[in-house]
């Protein structure tokens, strides 16, 4: 499962960054972290690496959003622990 982090870079509109928030709150694949200031990090879970670049793609999109950069980016699949070797 991919996991990405991104700072975005909101408006300095505050009415329409505030509105830009709502939506990426509601995204149930994000997870939102302190803003400060115009700035939001974000976690980005998806399934798989073609939906983590859409969500990105998807939040370049929104109109609040001046740019998302990414921070962090893995797609390292967990590694199981083997049976017998505890």
């Amino acid at each position: 499962m991919p996991i990405n982090g991104l700072l975005i870079n909101l408006s300095d509109d505050a009415s329409l960054a505030e509105e830009t928030l709502k939506v990426m709150y509601s995204h149930d694949q994000l997870e939102l972290g302190q803003k400060i200031d115009r700035w939001i990090p974000v976690v980005v879970e998806s399934e798989d690496t073609l939906n983590s670049h859409a969500i990105h793609e998807w939040i370049n999109s929104l109109q609040g959003v001046i740019s998302a950069d990414v921070i962090f980016a893995s797609v390292d699949q967990p590694n199981p622990i083997p049976t017998g070797t505890l």
